[in-house]
């Protein structure tokens, strides 16, 4: 049986809140630093997270508040 081998990126990140043309509110993810920056997502890809239905923007805030207060980093493993 075969075994796969594992790489892993991983790198600091800050959450913001952003604004869909159509009003929704999300948060994306901007690198603390270049080297930060996941290699899998190339040089300007950006990790994006869809909120809720009627999540207001101030729930958003409070939203990316928590997570830039209680996350280090981000990782992300790939499988060959």
């Amino acid at each position: 049986m075969a075994t796969a081998n594992a790489t892993t990126h991983k790198g600091r990140f800050r959450f913001r809140v952003a604004e869909a043309s159509g009003g929704e509110t999300w948060i994306m993810t901007d690198p603390y630093h270049p080297e930060d920056r996941l290699k899998v997502l190339g040089e300007s890809g950006f990790l994006g997270f869809d909120l809720k239905p009627g999540t207001t923007y101030e729930q958003a805030q409070q939203i990316a508040k928590y997570l830039n207060d209680h996350l280090d980093s981000i990782s992300c493993t790939l499988f060959t």
